[in-house]
């Protein structure tokens, strides 16, 4: 009939519609297109996520990115992020997590603070020194240093200042208002320009994880192919 024949053109018309948006849907998981929402920590963010972003954009031009840096602990969920690099120790969780790589945790002070006060050199010598504290972390001023065997020894500092942050924390170590625990990742290029100096060398503070972390069993293509991009820049 007319009408028969008016609907049967109507349901091709809505199937090559959903046919298409299927299409649409699995290019989408195989290449990397879209707004990339991704969270981070300010210091290793502005360290390491934000040049390694601007590369990743130059290989997949048809993805944007929507960085939040924040040292906050976002909901990855409720706040709609495709991804967060985070450092340290992870939580249980039911999100997925990829290990991008590790820190290693520096003890740190300025030539002229140690002009002043003195180089400890062992780990009992640290109690007469200033410290910055980072206040996010559990313990900010309980460390644990591990010698040759194994041999633990753990000290607690006193403070002098503190910060929640560890770009605040590297600030004011510089401005030499003490000497403090940083990431490798923070305070490498300063040993090497000669603006801190690295105490305690023979010994071994923690190592931390640097974790991609991410919701889904299987990620998107844009979150995949940022993530393989940061393990080939050893990130």
């Amino acid at each position: 009939t007319e009408a028969g024949a008016s609907f049967h053109a109507d349901c091709v018309r809505l199937l090559a519609d959903a046919e298409a948006a299927i299409e649409r849907v699995g290019a989408a998981r195989d290449r990397p297109a879209g707004t990339l929402r991704l969270t981070a920590s300010l210091d290793y963010g502005n360290a390491v996520v934000v040049p390694q972003l601007a590369s990743f954009m130059r290989l997949h031009p048809a993805v944007q990115v929507d960085l939040v840096l924040s040292d906050h602990v976002s909901d990855i969920i409720a706040e709609r992020f495709d991804l967060a690099i985070r450092g340290g120790w992870l939580r249980d969780s039911s999100l997925r997590a990829t290990r991008l790589g590790s820190f290693r945790q520096l003890l740190v002070a300025t030539p002229a603070y140690l002009a002043e006060h003195g180089t400890p050199r062992r780990v009992d010598e640290l109690v007469r020194h200033d410290a910055v504290a980072m206040s996010a972390l559990p313990h900010p001023l309980r460390w644990t240093f591990a010698g040759r065997g194994g041999k633990r020894q753990t000290v607690r500092l006193r403070a002098a200042a503190q910060a929640n942050n560890a770009a605040a924390v590297r600030g004011l170590v510089l401005a030499g208002a003490g000497l403090a625990v940083l990431p490798d990742y923070l305070v490498e290029e300063d040993i090497r320009a000669g603006r801190l100096v690295a105490l305690l060398a023979h010994l071994h503070l923690p190592e931390g994880g640097i974790h991609a972390v991410y919701p889904g069993p299987r990620a998107p293509a844009k979150v995949r192919a940022f993530i393989e991009h940061l393990q080939a820049a050893g990130a």
